[in-house]
This record gives structure tokens, C-alpha cells and sequence, in this order.
């Protein structure tokens, strides 16, 4: 399956977001028809990620369905800027010019992580503003990725939680994830 197609991401995302869910409930939530998300769950099925009872779904493997769909995702670093603007000021300013924090600097908002230099995701108004900074030692990596950005995972300027796992775990991150990961799923695999 081809998780990354937009129709298919929207309505993983939110199986992944809800756990407990509906055919209706994803269709409601993700306007995607009926037909796409009977074939996204029977696939989900098939490999035991999600499971049916009483009427409903469970996802039981939300782990297995982050590394299925994070293979699929490919982020390259585009640019890289180095300015002369304090760490604490580009994160404000940043978000006047829809900049959208990703990877590591997304992970800084989800648990006790720290990274000197600010990953965020390509547009083209942001970068217009960087290029207008004086040079400097804070360290400006801008990326793109093959999934795009979606306005339902930017939480507060930033990737939320699933997309952050997904990108980490596109680009080989491999530092323990396991307290946020237990934290969002529970009881979870």
C-alpha cells in the first residue's frame, strides 16, 4: 500500500491519532470516501494493525504502522543558513512567516531533547525572510519531504507528535522514543 498518497496519510494519521474508531468516524473526520477507507482498513487488517470488534476498530500496532509508513517518506535537507539572531528570537519570529518546526526541533517540544541548531520545513516565504537575516552562528536547516505538510499535523508551529515520529524514523533517528511512544499508545504495542 502506498501509505503517503494524501487520501491514505489523512486517514492513517488519524487511525493513528484516535485508536478506537469507525469507518464513519474516519470518514467524517477525514472526508475521504467510504470505498478508500474500507481498502486502507482491510490492509490494516490483513497484517493485524488494526483489529475489528463489536463494530469498531482498534489499532493494535501503531509502532509496525509508523515504520511502514516512515519507509516511505523522504526528506532531504534543501538549505542551510547560518544567522545572526539568537536561538529563542528565530522561534518567534519564525512563526510570523509560517515557518513549520520538523525533526529534531519538533522533538524539543516532545520530550527532554535539545538541539543547538532549527530544522524546519521548506516554503517560500520563509526562506525570503532568512535570506533577509544577517549572517551569524545559529544554524538554519531547511528540509522538503515527498509527503508534503498537511494543515491537520502543524500543532503550534510545529509537526505534531505522529508526523514528528514518522520523520524521525524516515531519516534513521534512533534514539529512544519509547516513553513519548508509551505515553500517546498506552498499552500499545
Amino acid at each position: 500500500m502506498k501509505y503517503i498518497s494524501p487520501k491514505t496519510y489523512a486517514v492513517i494519521h488519524k487511525i493513528l491519532e484516535l485508536v478506537d474508531f469507525s469507518q464513519t468516524k474516519l470518514r467524517e473526520q477525514t472526508k475521504v470516501s467510504l470505498g478508500r477507507i474500507n481498502s486502507i482498513i482491510k490492509s490494516l487488517e490483513e497484517s493485524r494493525t488494526v483489529v475489528k470488534s463489536s463494530g469498531t476498530y482498534r489499532l493494535e500496532r501503531p509502532n509496525f504502522l509508523i515504520k511502514e509508513v516512515s519507509s516511505q517518506v523522504k526528506i532531504r535537507k534543501k538549505y542551510e543558513f547560518s544567522v545572526n539572531m539568537p536561538k529563542k528570537d528565530f522561534l518567534k519570529e519564525m512563526q510570523q512567516h509560517n515557518g513549520v518546526f520538523c525533526l529534531f526541533s519538533s522533538l524539543e517540544l516532545i520530550k527532554d531533547y535539545s538541539d543547538e541548531q532549527i530544522h524546519i520545513y521548506y516554503n517560500d516565504e520563509i526562506i525570503s525572510w532568512i535570506k533577509s537575516l544577517p549572517l551569524g552562528n545559529t544554524t538554519i536547516n531547511i528540509y522538503e519531504s515527498n509527503l508534503g505538510i498537511f494543515p491537520f499535523e502543524i500543532k503550534k508551529g510545529s509537526t505534531d507528535f505522529i508526523r514528528t515520529l514518522i520523520d524521525l524514523k524516515s531519516v534513521g533517528f534512533t534514539q529512544d522514543l519509547s516513553k513519548p511512544i508509551l505515553e500517546k499508545w498506552k498499552t500499545l504495542q
